[in-house]
């Protein structure tokens, strides 16, 4: 499993270490390629660690690479608002 892989090939890091996020990958229901936008699935997790990280200095926003994977019945043009469509 990829919990198991990453203890087998990660390096534990504390909470207080100074690193760099370069790539965030994050979930997402939807998403607007045109404005970036995006609908997760509610629970706030991603924002919250965003947040965090974004806190202690360990991410740049301006410059952090941000993916997510959807099928193309997820990807909506900026003029339509997904939620209402579902």
């Amino acid at each position: 499993t990829s919990s198991k892989g990453a203890a087998k090939n990660g390096t534990p890091i504390t909470l207080y270490e100074k690193y760099t996020v370069d790539l965030v990958v994050v979930g997402s229901s939807a998403v607007c390629p045109t404005t970036g936008a995006r609908v997760g699935k509610g629970e706030g997790f991603a924002e919250l660690e965003w947040g965090i990280l974004s806190e202690q200095g360990n991410l740049d926003a301006e410059n952090v690479l941000v993916v997510t994977t959807v099928h193309d019945c997820q990807v909506f043009d900026e003029h339509v608002e997904p939620w209402k469509t579902l």
